[in-house]
């Protein structure tokens, strides 16, 4: 009986990173002006493009991103395994994602250690701002939203994340992406309203995340797949899409998050 359930939780790990799922989202805050009230954000993040992430299923994710009609798009990171050799064919294919408004990206510890130069092009290529230690303003008409980054630990440097917040007041809506989850402990409190994040893969397989596994990085299920509040801000940490080590998944389905802006006032939906 025993060996039968371990080969069936066994057989099921290998199916479930085919297993897709869009995580749909509200975000709410009287600082979103009325000009990008259902306004939608998707949030991609550790494609590990590679040994355990095939060119074919990047073309299967793109088509799924395209159908969302995103109005902003952000990529969270880690968009290669641990070769720069796929990274100009899978820009090729991120250049085919459309969003409304403009793209936005990090990099995240894979790229800075494994491509970091093929990965800046693709994303110049693709047509991704990067927003390490960068921040842009979003337009529509007179109303305007900041979307800015910080700069991964694996660069080498410390993320600066005032670079991201130049020129903000405290009347402004702040999103802000970082690869690398622990930034939420960093935050300087009331200064950001939204982080995005990745990079634990919501532990991979979850139920070692208890223990603080490798995968996740150490963090266990603290910063696993999950939407939490620090600082201050509100926290998404996604699970991503691809995979390390092992082409498995177990309890953290990958998955792509769509988020809608909605101006206070506006009925919110709960978490999913």
């Amino acid at each position: 009986m025993i060996e039968t359930v371990i080969t069936a939780v066994a057989a099921y790990s290998l199916l479930e990173p085919y297993r897709l799922k869009i995580k749909e989202l509200d975000c709410q805050s009287e600082k979103i002006p009325a000009g990008f009230s259902d306004r939608t954000v998707l949030f991609v993040s550790d494609i590990h493009c590679g040994v355990h992430f095939s060119l074919r299923r990047v073309r299967a994710l793109v088509e799924k991103m395209n159908i969302l009609h995103p109005d902003i798009v952000i990529f969270g990171g880690d968009y290669i395994n641990k070769s720069g050799k796929m990274a100009p064919a899978l820009f090729r294919e991120f250049k085919k994602v459309k969003a409304r408004i403009a793209k936005f990206g990090v990099m995240g510890n894979h790229d800075y250690h494994f491509a970091r130069e093929e990965t800046l092009k693709g994303m110049r290529d693709a047509g991704i701002k990067l927003l390490d230690d960068r921040g842009y303003w979003v337009k529509i008409g007179s109303d305007r939203i900041r979307i800015g980054g910080i700069k991964d630990p694996s660069s080498g440097e410390e993320g600066n994340i005032s670079k991201a917040l130049n020129g903000v007041s405290d009347e402004d809506f702040r999103m802000i992406v970082a690869h690398n989850p622990i930034f939420a402990e960093r935050i300087v409190p009331g200064t950001v309203d939204l982080l995005l994040s990745g990079h634990t893969h919501g532990g991979q397989i979850a139920p070692l995340s208890l223990f603080g596994n490798v995968i996740s990085h150490g963090f266990g299920a603290r910063y696993c797949r999950r939407v939490l509040s620090r600082n201050g801000a509100d926290v998404l940490v996604s699970s991503g899409i691809g995979m390390v080590y092992f082409p498995v998944r177990l309890m953290a389905k990958p998955e792509i998050v769509l988020i809608t802006l909605k101006s206070s006032g506006e009925n919110k939906k709960a978490a999913q």
